[in-house]
This record gives C-alpha cells, sequence and structure tokens, in this order.
C-alpha cells in the first residue's frame, strides 16, 4: 500500500492469491485507515509499506438446523 504525505491510503495492491471476495474486503477496509504521515528531514513523505490483513471465520452460536 502506498500513503501519502497527508497520511491517506494512496494505493493498494494485493500481494499473493486470496478469494476475490476477501481481497475486496481488504482493500476496503485499508483505504479507510488514516495514517500519521511518516516525514523526512522534517517534511512529511510517500511511504509504501505491507500490511498483511488476516480474516478470521468464527462458528455461529447457534448450529444450522438440519432440513431434509
Amino acid at each position: 500500500m502506498e500513503v501519502d504525505e497527508r497520511g491517506n491510503v494512496a494505493r493498494t495492491m494485493v500481494v499473493g492469491e486470496a478469494p476475490k471476495l476477501l481481497a475486496d474486503a481488504a482493500v476496503s477496509a485499508l483505504t479507510q485507515w488514516k495514517f500519521r504521515p511518516h516525514t523526512y528531514r522534517g517534511a512529511p513523505v510517500k511511504v509504501r509499506l505491507r500490511q498483511p490483513i488476516t480474516f478470521k471465520l468464527d462458528p455461529p452460536d447457534e448450529p444450522a438446523p438440519l432440513t431434509r
């Protein structure tokens, strides 16, 4: 991902293989994040970084009823 001088996510790229639904959800979440801008010699600059996103599926509290 690339973060601009104002701390906004300017560009994203999915690295590796992921189902499209999960990749789209990760990109959607990242574009909502706001960062404190990185500085170089006192001036804000663009930076590239990797941010791993892990999805965890929890089983439902109640099992689904069996249907016949």
